[in-house]
């Protein structure tokens, strides 16, 4: 029986020097990316902070959140991802001169499973696509971190990105939650080298289906040992 998921989360995470100021429902209106009614929305939700160290609000099934080292816009929805990359790509079109040292695409899933998952995952984890080797005994999944090197993302006129999979696996009754990191890292040089990030963030597709992979064969595992 393929498992229920009973939580997900998806987000786009941009690490540099960020000016929470900026980041205020009306300038996202200014900047054609959000409309009068969720700006609206955003202002009178319960959670809305404006402050010099902080910007926070929800509308439309997303929230964004800014701190000065961090900008994060993530939502429950999966159908709303293509408008989240869009917003993260078009806020950065916008932001172009800001700092920027890594960003990612981010999964997080929590599925309802029985006790016996943590054996099955085990011996599954040596299966293609992973094809993940263990020196000793397989892994206790009470909490397990899977991380391995993406082929580099490569664009025209766009520096070469190393990119990261690490995957956090935590079994507790009933439930198992997986945290799915895609990182990109900007790279650091003695020169200072153009980078768009907001034609980087457009590409953030392959990542994400690199984490569906993931999360699919998890379920796939999980299914064939319950049935």
């Amino acid at each position: 029986m393929t498992p229920v998921i009973t939580s997900e989360l998806y987000s786009v995470v941009v690490a540099g020097a960020m000016n929470p100021a900026i980041h205020h429902p009306q300038w996202y209106l200014a900047i054609d990316q959000l409309s009068e009614d969720e700006v609206k929305a955003a202002l009178h939700t319960g959670n809305f902070i404006f402050v010099p160290q902080l910007a926070r609000f929800q509308t439309a099934g997303m929230e964004l959140q800014c701190l000065p080292d961090k900008w994060q816009l993530s939502t429950p929805a999966r159908a709303l991802l293509p408008r989240l990359v869009q917003l993260s790509s078009s806020t950065f079109q916008r932001l172009g001169e800001t700092p920027i040292r890594s960003y990612g695409v981010n999964t997080r899933v929590e599925l309802q499973v029985d006790e016996e998952l943590g054996t099955r995952l085990s011996e599954s984890l040596g299966d293609i696509p992973l094809g993940l080797r263990f020196r000793e005994r397989l892994p206790n999944l009470t909490s397990l971190v899977v991380e391995y090197p993406l082929e580099d993302l490569v664009m025209d006129g766009q520096p070469t990105i190393p990119r990261t999979f690490k995957a956090t696996l935590q079994h507790r009754a009933g439930a198992l939650l997986i945290n799915i990191n895609v990182d990109h890292q900007i790279p650091l040089t003695a020169t200072p080298v153009r980078f768009d990030l907001d034609h980087l963030l457009e590409r953030s597709t392959e990542a994400q289906s690199v984490s569906d992979a993931f999360v699919a064969q998890i379920s796939s595992t999980i299914a064939e040992g319950t049935d």
